[in-house]
């Protein structure tokens, strides 16, 4: 499989809306801001489902989710 049908599965299984919406758009924005699938679901459930907005707090590294910390 490639990563952009593990990304639309992940978004049908936590982000319902944005798979209906139009999850192919979403999955192919998440690929373009260099997200693997275990990141684009470590967002989601964190609460971020804009790749955009995802992207822009990994590159200056605030409220992240647990997936990029080792500690927890």
């Amino acid at each position: 499989m490639s990563d952009r049908d593990d990304i639309i599965k992940v978004l049908y299984e936590c982000d319902r809306e944005s798979y209906e919406t139009d999850g192919m758009k979403i999955a192919e924005q998440w690929i373009d801001c260099l997200f693997h699938v275990d990141e684009v679901r470590a967002w989601i459930e964190h609460g971020v489902t804009d790749p955009q907005e995802a992207y822009d707090k990994r590159l200056n590294q605030e409220d992240m989710p647990s997936y990029y910390h080792d500690d927890e």
